[in-house]
């Protein structure tokens, strides 16, 4: 009988010891998986104006930053400026990887300057490319820049393009940051104008590659509606009935459109259909470029004066 309560006893004190022991390996795995966090993976790269998109995207599709400066008196001689800043983190945690890029700048006025962190980076810049500091891994690292632009060179400014390119050893997801600069004087009122876009269109695909088009016409700073006109070749596309009734115009593939825009009507998107199939060989599915010329967008006054 003592044997048998011995045995018994023997066994719970292992079934304690055990689960002692479980106990403590869920505290320690458990302490230390809420310690050791691993940075999340990614591009790598963030910034306040400057987003991520695809190296091969076209600069249609680059986000476009629109920035407003304070009028500055007829007595201040100093140049306007604008700032941004590039960092290896975006939320919270920094990236696993030691960073480093390439910046690049066009559009330009050709006295305005860039720095970054103090350093006028302008030539380089707007050249082959300034290659930043390598930002280490694990290690919070932020370049500040700023872009100066002479007070009588504002006026002339129409964008400033600038691309954080990574090298391919620091990522390899093929994405950059890139943004579209847009400053304006408050008080100034900028000029009319008007732009035709392929949204397909990126630098790795072709017109050949699809068998309809999206092609989004839009008017900046229309402070009055504009007549404007819309043409395609119909030999080789047919405009989207759609569009034409939405707009209020009978259907037809007649190959020339006029309508107008305005503020509040700024931006349409138009599909066009391939009439004749794919092919690889035709010039005009060979490219963009070609591409516009069979659908193109302009202004009622320049298309007549074109014509003359």
């Amino acid at each position: 009988m003592k044997k048998k309560l011995w045995i018994l006893g023997s066994c719970i004190l292992l079934i304690f010891v055990s689960i002692l022991g479980t106990w403590a390996a869920y505290t320690s795995r458990s302490f230390v998986k809420g310690v050791a966090t691993t940075p999340k993976q990614g591009l790598g790269l963030s910034s306040d104006y400057l987003v991520v998109v695809a190296q091969s995207a076209i600069e249609d599709k680059y986000a476009v930053r629109k920035i407003l400066l304070d009028e500055k008196s007829e007595d201040d001689a100093t140049p306007y400026t604008f700032t941004f800043y590039i960092q290896n983190s975006s939320d919270g945690s920094v990236n696993e990887k030691s960073m480093q890029y390439t910046l690049t700048v066009a559009g330009l006025p050709a006295n305005a300057t860039i720095e970054r962190d103090e350093t006028d980076i302008t030539v380089k810049a707007t050249g082959q490319g300034a290659t930043a500091p390598l930002m280490p891994a694990y290690t919070k690292t932020t370049h500040f820049y700023k872009v100066s632009i002479p007070k009588e060179e504002i006026k002339n400014v129409q964008e400033i393009v600038i691309k954080a390119i990574p090298d391919e050893d620091s990522d390899s997801s093929g994405n950059m940051l890139a943004a579209k600069f847009q400053p304006s004087v408050a008080g100034v009122v900028a000029g009319f104008s008007y732009s035709g876009v392929f949204i397909d269109a990126t630098t790795s695909n072709k017109p050949s590659d699809f068998a309809a088009f999206n092609y989004e016409v839009m008017v900046f700073n229309a402070t009055e509606p504009h007549q404007m006109v819309l043409t395609w070749n119909t030999r080789y596309v047919e405009i989207d009935p759609l569009f034409l009734d939405k707009i209020g115009v009978e259907s037809g593939n007649s190959g020339t459109l006029e309508f107008q825009m305005d503020a509040e009507h700024n931006s349409y998107l138009i599909r066009f259909y391939r009439l004749d199939g794919k092919d690889t060989t035709s010039d005009w599915q060979s490219s963009w470029e070609n591409l516009k010329n069979i659908i193109t967008f302009t202004e009622k006054v320049q298309a007549e004066n074109a014509m003359k």
